[in-house]
């Protein structure tokens, strides 16, 4: 508020700013909210995938699946992982 005081910063700029500020908080809430009512044992990301152990999974396959890609390509993820992981 201060920037629009100054002049620095229109109102419709800061509320723009403040709404989009609420909207990443109310996300980040709902996706607490439901990793805790689905009560998993402990939380895994990608980032905690041990390739090594799997040598044989295309790390930069699994890496671009990850990145969504497929979803550009208007591909579908049955197709997409069956070529990736020829399942």
């Amino acid at each position: 508020m201060d920037l629009v005081n100054q002049g620095e910063k229109s109102f419709g700029e800061a509320l723009e700013e403040l709404v989009e500020i609420e909207r990443v908080y109310r996300q980040a809430k709902r996706d607490s909210i439901n990793l805790h009512i689905a009560n998993f044992p402990f939380l895994k990301t990608i980032d905690d995938f041990d390739f090594g152990f799997q040598p044989g999974i295309n790390k930069k396959e699994v890496l671009e699946l990850n990145n969504l890609g497929f979803l550009e390509k208007y591909e579908n993820v049955d197709d997409t992982i069956n070529n990736y992981f020829k399942i």
